[in-house]
């Protein structure tokens, strides 16, 4: 495969709603990171697994809760030779008012909740049967105040058995190391021989691991983590381009202009000013929205 698009992809529709998907297929292949504006919860019922996210590879094969905060990149593949169920819920600070989170209706602290750019929960036992109860309801002719009760449930899930998140990563090895210093670095200029040489390894072998577990080279996860640090301050900090492109180690101005656009689909500005108008799916939907 090809290194991984880098894309920004948003729900529409009113800042306050949930946004629900329900995936049932044999295996789900997502070939590009991506991230966006809203929080996502999603619970997977079967099929085995691999997530990118936070520069790391997790793998799962039990049913699980999945908690990505805002603006965090991820990428997920579901196994072909298992059946892939799962339901995404995506939903704004605007829709945790709604439901009374932080203000005692629901005594859930969402930034504790999603403090980390991934969290994965494996379900068992009475949690794994109420979550398919909640997941079933979806599937039904449900309003909007059923939507949010469903979304509550799983969120008192998520922070009830938050403590006994396994996280699983795959083995990285040396090259744990070497995706640290570029995340705490990102900003600095970083080559392939400092890398190399920093971590006692040689140029060919670093880029030979690296392609080989995170199935994008080197160089395109500089960029691709770059691009992440740049999008969140412009949306979430409100720094202008300019800045936020010196910040993140881009020299040139209009070379990052010019990547960003590649990677995000827009041009700096335009994300600066239309981070809601991306629409996320564009496949067929059946009524319930699930995807067939």
């Amino acid at each position: 495969m090809s290194d991984k698009d880098t894309l920004f992809y948003d729900v529409s529709g009113r800042d306050d709603d949930i946004y629900l998907q329900h995936f049932r297929m044999d295996g789900f292949v997502q070939d590009w990171l991506h991230f966006h504006s809203k929080y996502e919860l999603t619970l997977t019922l079967s099929g085995r697994v691999d997530i990118v996210s936070d520069g790391r590879l997790f793998y799962c094969d039990k049913p699980y809760l999945r908690l990505h905060k805002p603006y965090s990149f991820h990428t997920a593949n579901a196994h072909a030779d298992e059946l892939y169920d799962c339901y995404v819920f995506y939903f704004s600070d605007e829709s945790l008012r709604r439901l009374g989170v932080n203000d005692g209706l629901l005594p859930i602290d969402a930034r504790r909740l999603f403090r980390d750019d991934i969290t994965i929960i494996e379900l068992e036992g009475d949690a794994l049967e109420c979550a398919k109860a909640l997941a079933g309801i979806t599937l039904l002719d449900i309003d909007d105040s059923m939507r949010q009760a469903v979304l509550s449930g799983m969120l008192i899930l998520a922070d009830k058995y938050r403590g006994s998140a396994q996280n699983r990563k795959q083995p990285l090895g040396y090259l744990e190391g070497v995706i640290d210093y570029i995340n705490e670095h990102f900003s600095e200029k970083l080559t392939l021989a400092e890398l190399a040489k920093r971590f006692f390894i040689s140029d060919q072998k670093l880029c030979a691991d690296f392609k080989s577990l995170m199935n994008e080279t080197l160089h395109h996860y500089i960029i691709s983590v770059r691009i992440a640090k740049a999008a969140m301050m412009m949306a979430k900090r409100g720094i202008s381009p300019c800045i936020a492109a010196a910040e993140c180690g881009f020299t040139d101005e209009v070379h990052f202009a010019k990547t960003f656009k590649g990677r995000i689909g827009m041009t700096p500005y335009q994300f600066s000013k239309q981070v809601s108008s991306q629409v996320e799916f564009h496949g067929e939907f059946d009524e319930k929205n699930t995807i067939v």
